[in-house]
């Protein structure tokens, strides 16, 4: 009576290579059967040492998992008869997500030259998909070269004064996220 071999899973890789908070990880597997039989996988996410809810090949990051968390997966190869040996993963560490952009505006719209400040506030603050607390720093251009006069982390609003403006300039306000 020739018994039936257990299959066996021969390669297991995770994508993306970097991965970040709200990220998708993807497992690939390739298998073989030395019977020929058709091979099924299942699959076991595993985040910081405690095995998730999930058992498809892929794990969504919005759901399961955060920045400096480990993930990996174990990989089970199945013929229809026997169960072949579990497969682990290489480790994937999560990586801080940079935050988006704030909504910036300059007021006021239409200023008058050496009469005005100009006032660079944040209108609306950067989403950090980390939940990490988020610093601004701001910079000003006029013309398009740097203004160094004016440069805070103040995100309720950094102002250039009006001895600083002539007319016909092109003022830019550059408010950058950390």
């Amino acid at each position: 009576t020739i018994e039936n071999s257990a299959p066996e899973v021969t390669s297991v890789t995770l994508s993306p290579t970097t991965v970040y908070t709200n990220d998708t990880i993807t497992a690939t597997v390739s298998t073989d059967d030395v019977d020929g039989d058709s091979v099924s996988v299942s699959y076991e996410w595993v985040v910081d040492g405690s095995v998730v809810a999930e058992t498809g090949s892929t794990l969504d990051g919005a759901t399961y998992f955060d920045k400096d968390q480990e993930v990996y997966v174990v990989v089970t190869p199945n013929d229809g008869s026997d169960d072949g040996s579990d497969v682990t993963s290489s480790s994937v560490t999560i990586s801080n997500t940079a935050p988006d952009a704030p909504e910036v505006s300059i007021s006021p719209a239409s200023p008058e030259e050496q009469k005005d400040n100009l006032v660079c506030e944040v209108a609306v603050g950067s989403v950090d998909d980390d939940s990490d607390s988020v610093t601004y720093s701001v910079s000003w251009d006029v013309d398009g070269a740097a203004h160094s006069g004016a440069t805070t982390t103040d995100i309720t609003g950094d102002t250039v004064s009006a001895a600083d403006t002539f007319e016909g300039e092109v003022w830019t306000c550059t408010v950058t996220p950390t």
